[in-house]
C-alpha cells in the first residue's frame, strides 16, 4: 500500500513524471511561440521593406501598376499581419494552458515550494519589460504601417483617376 499518494491517487514519483512531461509541452509552446513570432516579423519586415522601396520610386506620375501593386503588397502584409496576431493568441492559449496545469500539479510535486503558483513580485513594477508585451507593440507597429500603406495607396489611385498626377 502506498501511503505517500496524493488526494488524486498518484505518488509523487508519478506526479513529478507528470510535471515533467507537462513542463516539456510548455517548453516546447514557448519556444514555437517565439519561432513563428520571428518568421512573421521577417516576412512582414521583409514585405514592407519592398513595398517602402517601391513607394519611393511611384515619382509625381506613377503608373496604375505600381499603384496596383502597392495596394497588393499592402493588402497581403495586412494579412500577413492578422495571420501573425492569431498565431499568437493561438500560442498564448496554450502556454497559459500548460501553466495552469503546471500550478495544479506543483503542490503535490514540490510541497510548499512555489514555482508556478506564486509568481514573484514584479521587479521594477508594473513598468517593466515583459518580452509578449513588446511583441504586441511591435504587432500594432506593422497594423498601423499596413494601414497607412493602404491608404496610401487608395489616394494614389483616387488622385490616378482624377487625372491629378
Amino acid at each position: 500500500m502506498n501511503t505517500s499518494s496524493s488526494t488524486d491517487g498518484g505518488d509523487n514519483a508519478t506526479v513529478l513524471e507528470k510535471y515533467g512531461h507537462v513542463m516539456s509541452y510548455l517548453q516546447y509552446e514557448n519556444s514555437v511561440y517565439w519561432q513563428r513570432g520571428n518568421f512573421f516579423m521577417i516576412a512582414s519586415a521583409a514585405l514592407f521593406g519592398f513595398m517602402a522601396s517601391n513607394l519611393a520610386s511611384l515619382g509625381a506620375s506613377p503608373r496604375w501598376e505600381k499603384i496596383l501593386a502597392l495596394l497588393v503588397v499592402s493588402v497581403a502584409g495586412g494579412t500577413l499581419t492578422v495571420l501573425w496576431h492569431r498565431s499568437l493568441l493561438a500560442a498564448e492559449y496554450w502556454i497559459d494552458h500548460w501553466h495552469e496545469i503546471l500550478r495544479e500539479l506543483e503542490p503535490q510535486a514540490f510541497g510548499d515550494t512555489h514555482l508556478f503558483r506564486d509568481p514573484p513580485p514584479d521587479k521594477g513594477g508594473p513598468r517593466r519589460i515583459r518580452m509578449r508585451r513588446i511583441t504586441k507593440h511591435t504587432l500594432v507597429l506593422f497594423y498601423i504601417l499596413w494601414g497607412m500603406a493602404l491608404a496610401y495607396s487608395f489616394v494614389a489611385m483616387g488622385l490616378k483617376a482624377c487625372g491629378r498626377t
